[in-house]
């Protein structure tokens, strides 16, 4: 979940929101469409739907996301609609960083939870954020490492935010990925937008696994 491109502004905004002593409550409510649902530079689903809620007060934050495929499943093995409820807790590192500290609880239909835990250090020098998260899976022993760098670029025309990843998996199948995400932002209201998306991914993970991908999305996003 947390590397799903179409919410990590959003948490970032929430991580660095701390690192300026912000204080007050805070809530984000989005609605998103991905034409294809990739994890971790695999294809999990095709036409997916992915509602999420997010709520922080002071250093702490937590929240509802959801992976609800809407055509057939991309993998091999069919996988069912995915709920994940997160929480973390994060804290100033510096003037221009902060520490991320949280865990995620996943339930898929037709698998057991699972419970993940994560670190990360963030960024903001300028108009780079970058990033690097290590996660580890008790449930299923997979150790993840990704490190991000995000870039405003602000174009009079079309100014967009790009993020670029790449990150290590040691699970059942070792693999690394690699991602590129461009959002185009358009302000709906003083609290709302719509986040037009093209994403590419690509990894080694082999087994009949699609190797690539290049897909869109959209979202609305409400913050309050």
């Amino acid at each position: 979940m947390k590397d799903n491109p179409l919410i990590q502004s959003a948490l970032a905004a929430t991580l660095l929101g701390v690192v300026s002593h912000c204080s007050a409550a805070d809530g984000t409510l989005e609605a998103a469409i991905s034409s294809i649902y990739v994890d971790r530079g695999l294809e999990m689903a095709d036409l997916t739907w992915h509602p999420s809620l997010e709520l922080s007060q002071g250093n702490v934050y937590g929240g509802l996301w959801a992976a609800l495929p809407l055509e057939n499943r991309s993998r091999p093995e069919t996988i069912g609609d995915q709920y994940d409820v997160y929480a973390g807790y994060g804290w100033a590192a510096g003037d221009k960083l902060a520490i991320d500290l949280g865990g995620t609880l996943s339930f898929t239909d037709g698998f057991d939870e699972t419970f993940e835990g994560y670190v990360g250090l963030v960024g903001e020098f300028g108009t780079f954020s970058p990033s690097i998260y290590i996660y580890n899976d008790f449930d299923l022993d997979a150790f993840t490492v990704e490190a991000s760098t995000s870039v405003a670029v602000p174009l009079d025309v079309f100014p967009f935010q790009a993020t670029i990843r790449a990150g290590l998996v040691e699970a059942d199948v070792d693999y690394r990925y690699y991602g590129l995400d461009l959002l185009y932002p358009v302000e709906l209201g003083p609290s709302s937008r719509l986040l037009l998306g093209l994403h590419y991914s690509d990894n080694d993970f082999g087994a009949g696994m699609p190797d690539n991908s290049l897909y869109g999305s959209a979202a609305v996003r409400l913050r309050f």
